[in-house]
Order: C-alpha cells, then structure tokens, then sequence
C-alpha cells in the first residue's frame, strides 16, 4: 500500500498543480495578446501600403499630365 498522504502535503501538491494552470493560462493569454498585436499591425500596414500606392499613382498621373504639356508646349512653339 502507498504511504499515507498527509493533509498539507495534498494540499501543497494541488496549490503546486493550480500555480502550474495559473502559469499555462497566462502564457496562452499573452500568446493571444501578441497575435491580436501582430493582426493590428498587419492591418495598419496594409492600410499604409494602400495610402503609399494610391499616392504613387496620383503623382504619375501628374507627372503624365506634366509631360503631355510639355508635348504640346514644345509642339506650339
């Protein structure tokens, strides 16, 4: 037969077991966290890459007109 598990002992082993769950749940909780950081940061920076290339293309579609009056400055004179 095992030797007979005093009280405290029990209860040291299951406050031991519930410092271990405490310490597993807040590692998941973290690694969600830092998901939901890395989401947010991938979101922000597709916006950012959308503003960057709308703004590129406003600009050639400048430079284009540019050239064009240019052409036709050129032509006139």
């Amino acid at each position: 037969m095992p030797a007979k598990i005093s009280r405290n002992s029990w209860k040291n082993r299951a406050l031991k077991r519930k410092r271990e769950i405490d310490k597993q749940k807040i590692a998941i909780r973290d690694l969600a966290n830092s998901r939901k950081k890395w989401r947010n940061q991938t979101l922000e920076l597709r916006a950012e890459k959308k503003e960057f290339e709308k703004n590129i293309s406003e600009q050639q579609k400048i430079i284009k007109n540019l050239e064009l009056k240019q052409k036709c400055n050129s032509k006139k004179n």
